[in-house]
């Protein structure tokens, strides 16, 4: 099952007030203003850890450290170089790396916590998730 490029998905949402009256408690409120408590608002439910990696020269990173804190589980890395620069710099794998390792862990002392029975069928569930299903009859097929 191969994924289309209009596939989408839903991560978090939000209400906010659709528009503004004239004697409204938002009469006085810019729309941009509005639509940070939203963006805030939908941000704060993304359960997801989060790396946000920024260039110290990055001019367009000026923001990533409040984007870090407003996730719940978000983690900052400023590394050398600028936007474009940035990529390539060794220590942008090496906190890409941290960061992976660290979900490894925990993932990890996850499955560790499991019974064995909620390791096959969390494993197979996610092998059939991403693998699709001959791959998930196989994953079942070795645990048995």
């Amino acid at each position: 099952m191969s994924k289309q490029i209009s596939d989408a998905y839903i991560v978090a949402a939000t209400r906010a007030p659709i528009g503004k009256s004239g004697r409204g408690m938002f009469r006085n409120t810019r729309p941009d203003d509005l639509l940070v408590a939203v963006i805030q608002a939908a941000l704060a439910q993304v359960p997801t850890p989060t790396l946000v990696v920024v260039g110290e020269g990055d001019s367009r990173g000026a923001s990533a450290g409040e984007l870090a804190a407003l996730l719940p589980n978000g983690r900052l890395a400023v590394v050398p170089g600028d936007h474009v620069t940035a990529p390539s710099a060794p220590e942008f794998t090496d906190a890409v790396a941290n960061f992976l390792d660290d979900l490894v862990g925990w993932l990890t002392r996850f499955f560790y916590w499991l019974k064995w029975s909620g390791t096959v069928v969390l494993g197979t569930v996610v092998v059939l998730r991403f693998g699709g299903r001959k791959a998930a009859l196989g994953t079942l097929a070795a645990f048995a």
